[in-house]
């Protein structure tokens, strides 16, 4: 705890973040398991969710009336429900770390989507060398090397579409840029 400050590394499994933080918070015992179980819970039902979008549409439709149930209800959790049973401060400010990730207060997150970011640093976090502006320099060059342009502060109001196919955009200042 230097500088007053309490510092704590997760890793993984999940399970050995529950135990060393039960070894440090031994009163929340309890809360730490509710909130282990319920963790798991929105986990699993966010993976059947990704994996239902991947099945082709009837198989999806047919299996989220079986699994939907489960889903809904995991989906209406919030991290403060899932937090609700921890009394430390200091435990449910930690727990809710990465609140700041998909700018939600713990009231208003879905465990599910807490759940979905925590599980994305499972094996680390990562970010491309350069910086993220190198994702929007990638995808530059290729517009560019395709004929396209790149236009900042353009507001679209509509794709412009041609015999089924996109073929330029409707700009709500009124003008129409059409795609070479």
């Amino acid at each position: 705890q230097p500088g007053g400050e309490f510092v704590f590394s997760f890793g993984a499994p999940e399970s050995d973040n529950i135990a060393r933080l039960k070894a440090l918070f031994p009163d929340e015992a309890d809360g730490l398991d509710r909130y282990a179980r319920d963790f798991r819970q929105a986990t699993r039902a966010a993976r059947q969710m990704f994996a239902l979008h991947g099945l082709p549409k009837p198989v999806g439709t047919v299996m989220g009336w079986l699994k939907g149930g489960g889903m809904r209800e995991a989906a209406q959790c919030t991290l403060a429900q899932a937090l609700a049973d921890i009394r430390s401060p200091t435990l449910r400010q930690l727990l809710a770390a990465r609140g700041g990730d998909y700018g939600l207060p713990p009231a208003e997150a879905p465990l599910m989507l807490h759940a979905t970011v925590l599980g994305s640093y499972t094996h680390g976090a990562w970010y491309p060398v350069g910086g993220p502006q190198r994702f929007a320099e990638s995808l530059g060059a290729t517009v560019r090397a395709a004929g396209g342009e790149l236009r900042t502060s353009a507001a679209v109001a509509g794709i412009e579409m041609e015999r089924g196919r996109a073929c330029g955009v409707r700009l709500q200042s009124g003008g129409v840029e059409r795609a070479p």
